[in-house]
């Protein structure tokens, strides 16, 4: 029988570690990670159903509007489609404030150009450009990389 592959999750078959993984990565609580081995869940089939299942579960207990920006860690992207994300964070205090961070991966060094700007610090619209200003700056940085390799 061969089961199909599904979103977020991936198959490991390790030395001593045969199981399917599950990776999802939202703004808001920073993901979870977790693995269902097939000798805890009666073999293959089970631990299949069993990060399914649990896949459902993580994805339904995020609001609505994130179950849309919910990103693979397996495929970490090039280009975003947005310049930026919002985390709301909460401080010692208990008063919460937004961090605009901006993110592009660079497939050829393998590494994450990130910058990160409070609301508090500089004004939510202020860090919201700032955001947006180094996202292209990084953009700019990965192209110029590819052009270095010949793949522009």
């Amino acid at each position: 029988m061969t089961l199909k592959n599904h979103k977020y999750i991936s198959r490991h078959d390790y030395n001593n570690t045969h199981g399917y993984c599950v990776r999802i990565f939202d703004q808001c609580t920073g993901g979870t990670n977790k693995l269902f081995s097939d000798g805890q869940h009666g073999g293959k089939l089970g631990a299949y159903w069993a990060s399914i299942a649990y896949r459902n579960l993580c994805i339904s207990k995020l609001p609505r509007e994130l179950r849309l920006r919910v990103k693979h860690w397996n495929k970490p992207n090039y280009w975003s489609k947005k310049d930026y994300f919002i985390t709301r964070k909460t401080n010692h205090v208990g008063v919460q404030y937004d961090i605009y961070t901006s993110s592009v991966y660079s497939k050829f060094t393998k590494k994450y150009y990130r910058a990160s700007f409070s609301a508090p610090k500089y004004g939510a619209k202020e860090a919201q450009r700032l955001a947006i200003k180094a996202r292209n700056r990084f953009k700019r940085l990965v192209k110029k990389q590819a052009k270095q390799r010949g793949i522009f």
